[in-house]
């Protein structure tokens, strides 16, 4: 599973209309995901808001937490504990991605 979290309290991922956002490269298929999500919540991932590919769970937190991009795709791989330790905020419940079955 991948979340969508954020240094600021977007309220719904229209919010992140003209900001930038990590998430994975757009071959990868949770990057892909992510793109079906923003065009299902209305914005444009080419026009809307810039969609930054990283590379891992590690470079995404980084980005975000440096202010370099203001919300960022983190997989399940990091406890929702730890990303509330790093001061990072759940942005919106439809960003949430499954795989499988």
């Amino acid at each position: 599973m991948f979340w969508l979290y954020s240094i600021n309290n977007f309220e719904s991922v229209q919010d992140l209309r003209d900001q930038k956002v990590a998430t994975y490269p757009a071959i990868a298929p949770p990057g892909h995901f992510a793109n079906i999500i923003f065009k299902n919540t209305g914005l444009d991932p080419g026009k809307d808001l810039t969609c930054i590919p990283s590379r891992d769970d590690i470079a995404r937190p980084g980005l975000l937490r440096s202010g370099a991009v203001s919300a960022a795709v983190i997989s399940s791989s990091i406890p929702p504990e730890k990303i509330k330790q790093l001061g990072f905020n759940f942005t919106a419940v439809p960003l949430i991605i499954t795989t499988g079955s």
